[in-house]
């Protein structure tokens, strides 16, 4: 079960139809009440970026996020970039945009 674990490759040489990507995370993010995630299995690429953009977020003790778009050359394309330096630090943050590798809802929330 996933968080959304992100984006469907398969959809990347399709039209992108409205609202953009960047359009919802600010809709999340902007928000005029909080707005939470409830990780409960994997968040990974544009799912942990939705994450992300919302004010709180929680996971189960099996939960993973990450930005595994780099294996594909890819960046996070929906403001992680900007984002996840904000909440675990630069360090940290290069490192999960650097290798990809997921995380575990232990290590997040040590970060």
């Amino acid at each position: 079960s996933t968080f959304p674990a992100g984006a469907d490759i398969t959809e990347f040489s399709k039209p992108h139809l409205p609202p953009s990507f960047a359009e919802v995370m600010a809709a999340f993010e902007d928000a005029p009440f909080p707005t939470a995630a409830a990780i409960h299995g994997t968040a990974l690429g544009g799912g942990f970026e939705l994450a992300m953009a919302c004010h709180y977020r929680a996971m189960g003790e099996r939960a993973r996020v990450g930005l595994p778009e780099v294996h594909l050359g890819l960046l996070p394309g929906a403001g992680g970039t900007q984002r996840l330096p904000r909440l675990v630090g630069a360090d940290a943050a290069l490192e999960m945009m650097l290798t990809g590798a997921p995380i575990g809802a232990e290590r997040a929330l040590a970060l």
